[in-house]
């Protein structure tokens, strides 16, 4: 076979087997070299960035909130002390809130300590603190306590329990641009402080989406350096009992090493960091990267007794896998490349990176691989027990199918229509507290704050005329304190602070009336506003309303929930706010949790679009290759249905779709169909006329070589299911499962396809 066959014609023919070899093997070890020490220098994306969304709208609303209201970050402490709400519990209580209001990047730290109020005085309303410093001791401290907490009711369940034993510090994050450090410096101090020893009974929890973020960062890094080198050994450990040989386990290793360290170099080179999301950019590519190689290496070792000759073996085998595994290549390429569509910058990267990596594969595989190979003779073929066991049982999956085609369809359907009917059982649901193990100090201390404060999420919502007119009037006050009273009423809200309760709070301390209500005339109503604009310190009032009034914010607390359920929330906030405010006052809502929740549901809607496109240009490319509509036909099923299967597990199983399983099936799109392409490019070749005898041939030898790549890829992906996140436990089992019912579907739905899609003229080829 001349050279011309080989990918790129005479000049990879000269590189890997010709004159240029020691040349190209000196410029491959020079680019490793440099790859691995870019990818060692690669930073951690610490900020979070990359896994909020790039949808500029979304951006535009949040940026507007924090400059017109500060950040809407917070973290959440709280003490528990038998000795509250006495002296000696809010002594250590301030004592705390003092501590953490000195961390670099906390804007303030509110607490019961140093909280204000607005009192009547002798010139009608003015601020004041809750609490007197120092805390007078015994009864007349506690009637104090007792008094504020009373006239102020909203700080139950916001700033101490219901039961009074635990109070809370609500340490508000600036938003510093640039600087991805100190956010994790100030968990690592609240972290710190949590772990000092106090007396029996007396603890500290920490909670909040800044504390989310850090721990799965860190998390996902003990991940990193446990998966990886885990992965490596599965691998080698698979290589040599399936192979058997020194050669077999080192050569894929050498390959999958080198496109490991060249993507990573490259993805560090460009400015990157790496993120929750490509952290599994490495161990992915080292399970996809070993199929190409196993399929040289079995074909070179066949080839040995037959051709003698090095370097014409090599040709043969690269002239013959060439089509097959670059289109392999293109297939899984496209599947990954369809998640560079999302909106989350850490997903497009993983997929775009991904689909390189891969693509780079299939160049190292038919270079570099070659240019070894060369240097070496196959390894004597020995007889193996269990893989005379696995021929026999192909054999006879095959014979079975080719005779009983129908009733191989009909067995296909039955769990097929289960995975249907479990398709619609799929929930869109992203809870951070639920990916992480549950013992997990993070989740303990949620569970704990959400229990006895009632909620340590909150999403804030902007509210502002359509007139863009101030909201001064009466009649936008009611409606506001309509919609924030009803607001409070729906599941999973635990409270809700906004205008109207600063002006309630006003008016009873202008008026000394006893209740907290909004005034019953336009001029008392404008009279608050006055003493507004007129206060000196406004921070309590800039974190509700914009120095001009045109702008307004409602802060909601919830309890602790996923995406699904806080989506659900604010279609009935919205519904609400159509009710109660009508058409000419625009509710906006905007914040992290809400962030989260966007960024989750239109991260799946965006997957299930970008799905579809993948699939079709998959079969787009699987027809040019294959170059017949029958054979094409006969590719669909068997790549169509494991993906529906591993789908209709998720819906059965109640395994959400998430940031991390709404990968899976773009991820296995293009694994799936791996096996159909090597399947049917053997069964091209092997055809003669007989169908029956080329397809037991292609079972028997593409079939086996089919079982080694599968055992390999599944026993890769199962590696992750060690991860610290259950959304990577899931991707990692439903990929290695949806690669064996792939083989499955390749020996058993292919033969049959193939049997009844044949006519009297044969299949064309």
């Amino acid at each position: 076979m001349s050279g011309s066959t080989i990918p790129g014609g005479r000049l990879v023919d000269t590189l890997v087997l010709g004159r240029g070899r020691p040349a190209f093997l000196v410029v491959m070890v020079i680019l490793v070299l440099l790859a691995s020490r870019s990818a060692m220098g690669v930073l951690e994306d610490e900020s979070n960035a990359s896994m909020k969304s790039a949808d500029e709208a979304q951006r535009g609303v949040h940026e507007a909130f924090v400059r017109d209201f500060g950040s809407d970050e917070m973290i959440v402490a709280t003490l528990t002390h038998p000795g509250l709400p006495g002296r000696d519990g809010l002594e250590m209580l301030g004592d705390l809130t003092r501590r953490i209001a000195a961390f670099e990047g906390v804007r303030r730290a509110t607490s019961l300590c140093n909280v204000m109020q607005v009192v009547h005085g002798p010139g009608g309303a003015e601020p004041a603190p809750l609490l007197p410093d120092p805390l007078p001791s015994g009864q007349r401290g506690a009637s104090l306590v007792d008094s504020a907490l009373h006239t102020n009711p909203h700080l139950t369940g916001l700033l101490i329990s219901a039961d009074r034993h635990t109070a809370a510090i609500m340490a508000e994050l600036e938003d510093r641009e640039g600087d991805d450090g100190y956010r994790a410096r100030i968990v690592e101090g609240l972290r710190a402080l949590q772990a000092e020893p106090r007396p029996q009974g007396v603890a500290v929890h920490v909670t909040g989406i800044t504390l989310q973020k850090y721990d799965t960062a860190r998390l996902a890094r003990r991940d990193r350096k446990v998966m990886l080198p885990l992965s490596v050994l599965m691998l080698a450990v698979a290589l040599a009992v399936v192979t058997r040989s020194v050669a077999g386990v080192l050569l894929p290793l050498l390959v999958t090493g080198v496109t490991v360290i060249l993507t990573l170099g490259l993805y560090a080179a460009m400015g990157f960091r790496v993120n929750v999301i490509t952290s599994l950019l490495p161990p992915l590519l080292l399970v996809l990267s070993v199929t190409t190689v196993i399929h040289l290496f079995e074909e070179w070792v066949a080839l040995g007794a037959e051709i003698p000759n090095r370097s014409q073996r090599l040709r043969r085998m690269m002239g013959f896998l060439s089509a097959p595994c670059f289109m392999t290549s293109l297939t899984t390429a496209i599947g990954l490349g369809s998640l560079a569509v999302s909106d989350l910058p850490a997903v497009r990267l993983f997929g775009l990176f991904g689909a390189f990596g891969v693509m780079l594969s299939f160049a190292v595989n038919f270079t570099l691989l070659p240019a070894v190979l060369s240097l070496l003779d196959p390894p004597a073929r020995r007889r193996r027990l269990a893989g005379e066991a696995v021929a026999t049982m192909l054999d006879a999956a095959a014979r079975w199918a080719m005779r009983r085609p129908a009733t191989t369809l009909l067995l296909a359907g039955v769990p097929t229509v289960l995975a249907l009917a479990g398709l619609p059982m799929i929930r869109n649901n992203t809870d951070l507290l639920l990916f992480l193990r549950q013992d997990e100090p993070l989740v303990k201390d949620t569970r704990f704050i959400d229990q006895a404060l009632g909620g340590a999420n909150a999403i804030d919502l902007v509210i502002n005329r359509n007139d863009g007119r101030p909201m001064t009037g009466l009649d936008d006050a009611r409606r506001l304190e309509a919609f924030e009273r009803e607001v409070r009423r729906l599941d999973g809200v635990t409270g809700a602070f906004g205008l109207t309760d600063l002006l309630g709070q006003l008016h009873r301390a202008e008026t000394g009336v006893a209740t907290l209500t909004l005034p019953d005339n336009q001029a008392g109503l404008s009279g608050l506003f006055d003493l507004l604009d007129a206060a000196e310190d406004d921070s309590d009032i800039r974190r509700v309303m914009t120095p001009d009034a045109i702008r307004t914010r409602m802060t909601v607390r919830l309890h602790s929930m996923g995406t699904r359920e806080a989506a659900a929330l604010l279609t009935r906030v919205d519904s609400l706010a159509s009710e109660l405010l009508g058409p000419d006052i625009a509710v906006t809502p905007t914040g992290a949790f809400h962030q989260v929740t966007v960024d989750s549901n239109r991260l799946v809607a965006g997957q299930v679009r970008s799905f579809g496109l993948a699939l079709g240009l998959v079969l787009l490319v699987i027809g040019l290759t294959l170059r017949s509509a029958r054979l094409l036909v006969a590719a669909v099923l068997p790549n169509v249905i494991p993906i529906l299967w591993t789908m209709g597990i998720m819906g059965w199983a109640g395994i959400d779709l998430s940031t991390a399983t709404t990968m899976v099936a773009s991820v296995v799109l293009g694994i799936a169909v791996d096996d159909a392409i090597h399947y049917l490019a053997r069964f091209r070749r092997e055809y003669k006329g007989d169908l029956e005898a080329a397809v037991l041939r292609t079972t028997r030898v593409t079939g086996r070589v089919l079982v080694i790549t599968t055992t390999v890829l599944t026993l890769g992906f199962w590696v992750a299911a060690l991860s610290s996140f259950k959304p990577t436990v899931y991707f990692s089992l439903l990929s290695g499962l949806t690669m064996i019912t792939a083989l499955l579907c390749t020996v058993t739905l292919l033969p049959a396809c193939l049997r009844l899609l044949h006519a009297e003229a044969g299949v064309p080829r």
